[in-house]
């Protein structure tokens, strides 16, 4: 029980009873005491469209049902605002609600699950606690606060999806979600089958907050027991599911998980990172990644610059989510101040980067020789300090419209008069008769400075063509059909006899129904590559590398080390391997290579990940030191020549192309002949003849 003082000559005593309470009030002789004290509700409804019926006050031990307590229209406190009074009594502690209209009963009720005036453990209605004094409630319907709806900071809800496996799932019907939101009404939200996933999914929209919740059948006639190693304490022996809103999440996805099971962590995603060299400010050392994907540790991810030393690159495998990052020199030496206008609020007076990695968003590239498919999240070319440029559809509308642009040298003409446009059979081939080309500067000075030129020329079609479009760029009346014949590269012309007509080509099936956009580029005159010259070809440079962590740490000191299996092709018994660490080089001689099939050594497959290079010596003998990660090796033996077995020079021993391939036809030297006399003759026998 509990006592305390109404009044000075009053006091109560409260017991409990443990299913429920008793309340008494005991007075000096003489005394009568007032026991009730009136309560002024005043709700906004300027938030919500009003029901015909009106607005009611409910709930709790006081208050009844739906359309008990009409209340009435106060415009004086505001234009969407009712009022009621009430006689409660004094030093009370129970419960209230507002409904919007009657007859949809109690779903009827405002909504405050999440919020931090909704009582959990009482269908989320309000908490009323009044004194000895009369008192006025002022809140706006739905949302904690006040007094009106304009006085109150309104987040915007989160969609929030659940995805419930269809195995072990008791219910007759479809199983639901309940929980703190809902006032553990079973109701909550109904999930309904996804055939495609082969799960029970549903969606629906979170205030910002924390919520527990669990899957049950409607009604409560089952519900599941949630793990301890997933769950929170329900303080009533078991435990909850739990999740967490905040303000300005994106849509969240929970992960898939089971009727009493835990959820299925995701799979893990690969996030590629490049960053403009230019303007790095981090000295001799490499720039570094952080975020809130370690803590902002100021080591999240290092970027290492390119053999060109125009890009760093760098990769992280991640769970889906949303992340915030920035680039920074290690250990916060230096970090780049992110543009407010590509950044998100950091809540310190500045901004971060932001990316949402999702499985939806991938790369994805197939390997015909291993077949299988690797995907990855691509953040984009970012530079220190500034905010990526727009993309072509960020500038352009690309929706159900074709893009076609073409790349001129205008140094060759007078830019003030120069006009481009497209002709083809769609214009009857009149080189003044197809649609003129407009010209765009490049918005990106890194595309000028790659191309050689300010800027395109730029037609748009709309809609999409569905059918072939064959054309030539016209410049000041005059088509590209010489340059093209003159060209040395046709590889782009479908319909070419090499010396008098070229036609390009533009198919529908050219563009990704599933990607939306649809643009091509052309060079005027040519096919793209034409004055470029040949790209050296790569040397084979190997890598060392380990699959257990001892050798990871600690390298390699004893007469083997690891390498990729592609690397491993490209080496034999008897080979000479020079292995490059720091400013020493030392030559071995290759014994065997083998595996080993410890556990992080091998794939879900098992094959391994590494194989082991034996050579004839001591490694840390040699260099006074163990070999470590990342060294360097080239394979002094390797036969090198054309790989590809479609050239005239191709070379079956060859284990690296070394960009000889050549695909000319050789030239046909007449070297004898035979004298032929051939008669052409007609039924009667009469005719002429030639010698050839």
């Amino acid at each position: 029980y509990t006592m305390g003082f109404m009044e000075e000559e009053v006091f109560q005593v409260y017991i409990s009873t443990g299913g429920g309470y008793w309340t008494f009030l005991f007075a000096r002789p003489g005394v009568v005491p007032d026991m009730t004290v009136d309560v002024t509700f005043n709700i906004d409804m300027s938030n919500t469209e009003m029901s015909s019926e009106g607005v009611f006050l409910a709930g709790g031990s006081l208050f009844g049902s739906p359309g008990d307590n009409p209340m009435t229209h106060a415009p004086e406190l505001g234009e969407h605002v009712y009022t009621i009074t009430k006689e409660v009594p004094k030093h009370y502690s129970g419960n209230y609600i507002f409904t919007n209209g009657s007859s949809a009963g109690w779903d009827a009720k405002e909504q405050l699950g999440g919020q931090e005036c909704a009582d959990a453990d009482s269908y989320n209605d309000r908490i009323l606690v009044t004194g000895a004094e009369d008192m006025t409630i002022s809140g706006c319907f739905g949302l904690c606060g006040g007094p009106l709806c304009s006085d109150i900071y309104v987040p915007d809800p989160v969609a929030v999806t659940f995805q419930l496996d269809t195995a072990n799932v008791p219910c007759e019907g479809n199983p639901f979600v309940t929980g703190t939101f809902d006032g553990w009404s079973s109701g909550g939200l109904e999930l309904t089958l996804d055939e495609t996933l082969g799960a029970y999914t549903g969606t629906r929209d979170f205030m910002p907050g924390e919520y527990q919740y669990k899957f049950v059948c409607n009604g409560w006639t089952a519900q599941e027991d949630v793990p301890a190693e997933c769950g929170v304490d329900n303080g009533q022996g078991g435990f909850n599911r739990h999740l967490m809103v905040e303000d300005g999440d994106q849509a969240i996805d929970l992960p898939y998980t089971s009727w009493g099971g835990c959820p299925t962590p995701p799979a893990l995603i690969t996030v590629e990172f490049e960053l403009d060299a230019e303007d790095v400010p981090c000295g001799d050392g490499n720039p570094w990644v952080t975020g809130t994907f370690d803590g902002w540790s100021g080591w999240g991810l290092e970027l290492m610059l390119d053999w060109e030393g125009e890009s760093y690159y760098g990769s992280i495998d991640l769970a889906p989510g949303v992340y915030d990052y920035k680039y920074v020199c290690g250990g916060w030496s230096a970090q780049e101040d992110v543009p407010a206008e590509c950044g998100v609020d950091n809540g310190q007076g500045g901004f971060n980067r932001q990316i949402d990695v999702s499985s939806e968003d991938l790369e994805c590239d197939y390997d015909d020789y291993g077949y299988e498919e690797s995907c990855w999240f691509e953040v984009g070319d970012e530079a220190w300090g500034q905010c990526p440029p727009p993309d072509f559809c960020d500038i352009f509308d690309c929706e159900n419209k074709l893009h076609a642009i073409v790349l001129v040298d205008t140094s060759q003409y007078d830019f003030e008069t120069i006009e481009v446009r497209m002709t083809g059979p769609w214009w009857n081939w009149d080189p003044n008769g197809g649609p003129i080309a407009t010209w765009h500067e490049f918005w990106d000075p890194r595309d000028a400075q790659d191309l050689g030129t300010g800027g395109f020329f730029h037609v748009q079609f709309d809609p999409i063509p569905t059918e072939e479009m064959q054309y030539l760029w016209v410049i000041n009346g005059e088509t590209e059909l010489g340059e093209l014949l003159a060209s040395d590269d046709l590889s782009c012309i479908p319909y070419t006899d090499y010396y008098s007509y070229a036609t390009r080509a533009w198919q529908p099936e050219d563009c990704d129904p599933q990607d939306n956009e649809c643009i091509f580029a052309d060079m005027y005159g040519g096919c793209w590559m034409d004055d470029e010259e040949p790209e050296e070809p790569e040397e084979f440079v190997g890598s060392v590398v380990a699959c257990d962590p001892w050798h990871y740490e600690n390298g390699y000191g004893g007469n083997f080390f690891g390498v990729d299996p592609w690397v491993a092709d490209l080496i034999n018994s008897g080979d000479v391997l020079t292995i490059t660490q720091g400013d020493q080089s030392h030559s071995f001689t290759v014994q065997n290579l083998s595996t080993t099939s410890i556990e992080s050594c091998v794939d879900e497959y098992g094959d391994p990940v590494n194989y082991y290079v034996f050579i004839n010596g001591s490694l840390a003998d040699t260099f006074g030191e163990d070999l470590m990660v990342g060294s360097t090796f080239i394979n002094e033996s390797l036969v090198l020549g054309c790989t590809d077995p479609m050239a005239f020079n191709f070379n079956p021993d060859a284990l690296w192309d070394d960009g000889s391939c050549d695909y000319n036809e050789p030239e046909l030297t007449l070297t004898n002949y035979v004298t032929y006399e051939v008669q052409t003759l007609d039924s009667y026998n009469n005719g002429t003849s030639a010698t050839v």
